[in-house]
């Protein structure tokens, strides 16, 4: 499958950790992440990045409050909650804590964007939208978009990758 052009724009944030509220870690270049790895540290309440999950395939993930998966290139097969998805450039998996998640497969050129938040943030978010979307992502986690929403989802990872790294007193109204 060929790369979107736009999304590997995203590269802006290869192999950095940006950690919520003011910390930037560069990751060794040739280590892989693996998002059970990345849980939140007690200071945290946010962790974006980046990875291909190829340590993660065949093995549950550990997941914070809120877990938010972009598909950035390449395709996953995963399970979430004993039902089997593929994962496609632009789609979104929204998982919880208690999602049981595993990558069973990826494509070499697979590799995700990630969002996880813990409850405080996940609360504030979720105060303002409906309950009945909470239920809606629990029976479907995945989420793919209309061509015409592709652009905006672009916009926001850019935006939500240079407010995490630049702009400290917007990070909570970004995401």
């Amino acid at each position: 499958m060929e790369r979107d052009e736009n999304l590997s724009r995203i590269g802006i944030f290869e192999n950095t950790l940006s950690i919520y509220p003011e910390l930037l870690l560069p990751l060794p270049a040739k280590t892989e992440t693996m998002v059970q790895d990345l849980m939140l540290p007690e200071c945290a309440k946010a962790v974006v990045g980046k990875s291909s999950l190829r340590m993660d395939k065949g093995f549950p993930l550990k997941l914070p409050y809120l877990s938010v998966f972009i598909c950035l290139g390449g395709q996953a097969s995963v399970q979430v909650n004993f039902e089997e998805y593929v994962f496609h450039p632009y789609d979104i998996l929204v998982l919880s804590e208690d999602s049981l998640t595993v990558f069973s497969t990826a494509s070499e050129d697979f590799h995700t964007f990630f969002f996880l938040a813990d409850k405080e943030l996940a609360s504030e978010i979720a105060y303002k939208l409906p309950n009945s979307l909470f239920s809606y992502l629990w029976k479907s986690p995945l989420c793919r978009l209309e061509e015409s929403e592709k652009p905006v989802l672009q916009a926001w990872m850019e935006l939500a990758l240079f407010t995490f790294n630049h702009c400290e007193a917007y990070k909570d109204t970004i995401m």
